[in-house]
């Protein structure tokens, strides 16, 4: 399944999803409407609390951010990511949101 990344930022975070994810399909914030509401997103924080959109996401910030973070998570973010510290296994983690997620809807 194709993870969809909105960021305005580059930094190495994105090298880092780019080989772990090799299904990652960059989009712009203006895509977003064209993805069905089940398509798992990775934003920056700032622009998921800006635009908030219905697909799950999980939030990147950096170390500074974390009232952000707290804000994504109390308007329904996924997870929320340092992009410093970007967790290992990420295709495990994410699989592991989404079966938690799939469960939980039915």
């Amino acid at each position: 399944m194709p993870v969809y990344l909105i960021d305005s930022q580059l930094d190495d975070c994105h090298a880092r999803l780019y080989t772990d994810l090799p299904d990652l399909v960059e989009l712009s914030i203006d895509e977003i409407s064209t993805l069905p509401t089940d398509k798992l997103i990775i934003a920056d924080v700032s622009l998921y609390l800006a635009n908030q959109w219905p697909q799950p996401t999980i939030v990147l910030a950096s170390t500074i951010q974390g009232n952000e973070l707290a804000q994504a998570w109390q308007r329904g973010a996924w997870a929320g990511w340092i992009r410093e510290q970007l967790p290992n296994a990420l295709p495990e983690i994410i699989e592991q949101l989404l079966t938690q997620h799939l469960h939980q809807s039915d």
